[in-house]
């Protein structure tokens, strides 16, 4: 329900959750109200980088990525459903990796 709020339609929106089916279908939801807001660390390459702290998704989202989602954001969702550990929660990301991702977003 957050993304419903009217002040949000004027600013600048990140969104930041775990790289896995789940976590890109709440991208998609959150982009249906919010169509300008950019996904932060949510893409192959951070995936690619931390890999070595994916795990499996006990319960993967339906099979077709959200149509929210853009052709990477796409791709990545279907790479997720092909591997055996194709979850990446948001705390195992390195904490310079984040704080680089927010101080671009600000600028």
């Amino acid at each position: 329900g957050w993304t419903t709020a009217d002040w949000l339609s004027e600013k600048r929106v990140g969104y930041w959750g775990d790289i896995d089916t789940w976590g890109l279908t709440f991208l998609a939801q959150a982009r249906n109200n919010l169509p300008h807001l950019k996904a932060l660390m949510m893409d192959s390459q951070i995936f690619a980088g931390h890999r070595d702290a994916a795990v499996v998704e006990p319960v993967p989202a339906p099979a077709t990525p959200p149509a929210e989602l853009t052709e990477s954001e796409r791709d990545l969702y279907r790479q997720l459903l092909a591997l055996p550990q194709g979850r990446l929660e948001q705390e195992f990301i390195d904490s310079e990796t984040v704080r680089n991702a927010i101080v671009r977003f600000r600028r």
